[in-house]
């Protein structure tokens, strides 16, 4: 009985010494498949822009507002917030969602008298169109990261939207998504496109991709950091990062009241679902101004110490919660005389440090990520 004794407590103690150990191989190995997500993205864009010569645009893309209600010149409803993931499918080997999408809306520009109904919709209010599922209840392998417990639709609710982990660089200025500027890299199509070219502060120091967290669908105040949104729904132009900052409360959670909907729907390109800002570090609370147009989306994910990011040059590097933000008790510039009511509009260096100089195009910076 004794040796019995002693031979359990060996078992356990090698147990309770080897999950540990199995734990980290699991989460390195998805750490290594979110990272390469992250590279295929990036490869997508480079693609994109090699056959369109531009990058996918933030809200109002070109390609889907081309798509007109028959005999007038207006665009179809829903397709301005198409996000840049939805450009981006031929590109991460889902030409046929893609095609589904645009065989659609030529269907519906082709139907007189129109109906919006024809149109697929973000939020798949219309969960069939014509007799066939909505193309955006897809889920995208390439959009979700293996270590976010949210990505995948909850087991029983199939007319959920599709999820998305990864976030387009929005830049390091609190802007609603379809304000015209940004210093990002994905603007509103209709006031302009953007090139590699346009990224003069050099490729591989500028952000394009961003891993945040999805939220948890199961719950209307999702208070985790790395998922939920505090509501703070204050001016967007005059609120400070640090007051985003400030949400934060004990282990790990917000404390305040939270949104439940950062990146619940990869084909809408408004700011919770799609972007991210380079403000705050990555881990840190994100925060609803007003409305889901307007809000600070910061970087998040559940790899210890960090979040993955990919950059324009399609690289794919670890970024570390502790990275420089430099002022972040102001509003982007405006120490240094920038307008705060168009913050989007600062030409100079970010303020917010080595990680705002990574969230900028053309901001006159040639800082490296650490």
């Amino acid at each position: 009985m004794v040796e019995l004794l002693v031979v359990i407590a060996i078992i356990g103690i090698l147990i309770a010494l080897l999950l540990p150990a199995v734990q980290a191989a699991r989460e390195a190995a998805r750490r290594m498949q979110c990272g390469n997500n992250l590279k295929q993205l990036g490869l997508a864009v480079h693609n994109f822009h090699s056959a369109k010569n531009r990058l996918p645009c933030g809200e109002n893309d070109p390609d889907w507002i081309a798509f007109k209600k028959p005999g007038t010149s207006g665009r179809l409803d829903a397709v301005d917030i198409y996000s840049p993931l939805c450009s981006l499918l031929p590109f991460v080997e889902q030409q046929a969602i893609f095609d589904t999408i645009t065989s659609m809306l030529a269907t519906a520009s082709a139907t007189a008298p129109y109906d919006s109904a024809l149109v697929p919709q973000t939020n798949i209010s219309n969960v069939t169109i014509g007799g066939m599922d909505n193309p955006f209840r897809s889920e995208v392998s390439a959009f979700g990261c293996p270590s976010d417990p949210y990505w995948k639709k909850p087991v029983g609710s199939p007319n959920y939207t599709g999820t998305t982990s990864y976030h387009c660089n929005r830049g390091d200025a609190q802007t609603g998504s379809n304000w015209g500027e940004t210093r990002g890299l994905f603007p509103n199509g209709i006031n302009m496109t953007f090139t590699l070219a346009n990224v003069v502060d050099g490729t591989s120091n500028t952000l394009l991709f961003a891993e945040s967290m999805s939220s948890n669908p199961a719950t209307a105040d999702d208070r985790k950091i790395q998922s939920g949104v505090a509501i703070l729904d204050t001016a967007i132009r005059t609120t400070t990062p640090s007051q985003c900052a400030a949400t934060r409360g004990s282990l790990g959670m917000l404390g305040v009241a939270a949104t439940n909907n950062k990146g619940r729907r990869w084909p809408d390109a408004r700011q919770v679902y799609t972007m991210f800002n380079s403000i705050l570090p990555p881990n840190a609370p994100s925060c609803r101004f007003n409305g889901e147009r307007e809000m600070l989306i910061s970087a998040s994910s559940y790899h210890s110490g960090g979040a993955n990011v990919a950059l324009c040059d399609g690289s794919v590097r670890f970024v570390s919660d502790t990275v420089d933000c430099g002022q972040i008790t102001e509003v982007l510039g405006q120490s240094l005389g920038s307008n705060v009511n168009e913050p989007q509009q600062w030409t100079g260096p970010s303020t917010y440090g080595v990680w705002g100089a990574a969230g900028t195009s053309n901001g006159g910076e040639s800082q490296q990520l650490p």
